[in-house]
């Protein structure tokens, strides 16, 4: 395959060194108001969700008092739901006004951490789960979709990077807060303290966020 593609002629850059673009991708994404919004709750949210393994795994060993493996379960069940999920976004995308679509997900991820308070059993929770990768496959899309709505060609791959940078980088600082929460404190309080957070920026989401539209408005001024 590699003997049957055409030669693809290097273009050089406009000479910018790596630090340059991206500051330059910084700078686009901290001119736009929206897009500007959009990272902020998208850090947020997953400085929560990010922890939700390790509050998991506390809560096999310590509350239903089951193997680690059992984790498993969980994936599997996040896995259906995130399926589910990024299929019906687009199909929801075109029905529903965008913001609808972004926050919401929040609350919903909010309800797992409020049924670990109350379940001990791992069978009872699993449709939980499944909601849980709903409302994240729901998210993502949404959010990818409007990342590339809203961002010049020039830009993209510095502006998708910012994002992916903050959906993985979060789970270092997520991880040490969570950690550093379930030594000092009980259970019950991280859960409230992580779900509280997920509450709230879900609500501030919905009331503060400016109208997105549906997606077959495809061209948006982000600012």
């Amino acid at each position: 395959m590699a003997t049957k593609l055409p030669a693809v002629r290097n273009v050089e850059s406009n000479c910018e060194t790596l630090r340059l673009q991206i500051v330059a991708g910084f700078r686009y994404m901290l001119s736009h108001t929206k897009l500007r919004w959009l990272f902020a709750f998208v850090s947020v949210g997953m400085f929560v969700a990010t922890s939700f393994e390790l509050v998991i795994i506390h809560f096999l060993t310590e509350t239903v008092r089951v193997g680690v493996e059992n984790i498993a379960w969980v994936s599997v069940s996040n896995i259906i739901g995130i399926t589910a999920g990024a299929w019906l976004a687009p199909k929801l995308m075109v029905r529903l006004e965008r913001k609808w679509l972004l926050f919401p997900p929040f609350l919903f991820l909010v309800m797992t951490f409020v049924v670990l308070l109350f379940v001990t059993t791992l069978s009872v929770l699993l449709p939980f789960f499944i909601l849980q990768g709903f409302a994240i496959g729901v998210f993502q899309v949404t959010a990818v979709t409007l990342i590339q709505e809203w961002t010049d060609r020039k830009y993209y791959s510095r502006v998708f990077a910012l994002y992916f940078l903050a959906t993985s980088g979060m789970m270092l600082p997520s991880v040490l807060v969570s950690g550093f929460l379930l030594a000092v404190s009980t259970f019950q309080v991280t859960v409230t303290i992580m779900g509280s957070i997920l509450f709230i920026a879900g609500i501030l989401g919905v009331c503060l966020f400016p109208y997105i539209g549906k997606s077959n408005n495809r061209k948006e001024n982000a600012s």
